[in-house]
């Protein structure tokens, strides 16, 4: 059980980076915080290929390694991955989250957010692996 955890946190990682550097297009990259109708599509459209990505990468993890993974599980876990992307890359809730953690002021306007961001993106991986396994 524990090297399914290793491979599905693994698989979960590099289709996060793929998802969110490779495949999110430009568009959704500037127009997913905008308030509204359109920031609202573009973080939609972003979170469905970011999730899309990593049914792909988890297909061929599971495939390689012989695992078998139980579809509700894995819906779940692909689930949590995504509403928690989708929240996260809304800004509104990570960015009252880092204020409430005294990570606000410059800091947070200049990278500090960014980073924050991506550790949020990382827990949640690591819960949906948990989830999946």
């Amino acid at each position: 059980m524990t090297s399914t955890f290793a491979a599905l946190f693994a698989g979960l990682y590099v289709a996060h980076h793929l998802g969110d550097y490779w495949v999110q297009t430009n568009t959704q990259a500037t127009t997913k915080t905008l308030p509204g109708r359109v920031g609202r599509r573009a973080c939609l459209a972003h979170v469905t290929t970011y999730t899309i990505t990593a049914v792909l990468v988890l297909t061929v993890v599971a495939w390689r390694l012989d695992l078998v993974l139980d579809p509700g599980r894995a819906a779940i876990g692909l689930g949590v991955s995504a509403v928690t992307h989708y929240l996260a890359d809304r800004r509104v809730l990570l960015r009252r989250l880092a204020v409430l953690a005294h990570h606000d002021g410059p800091w947070l306007d200049t990278g500090g957010l960014a980073l924050m961001d991506q550790s949020w993106h990382i827990a949640w991986l690591f819960a949906a692996a948990l989830i999946m396994t």
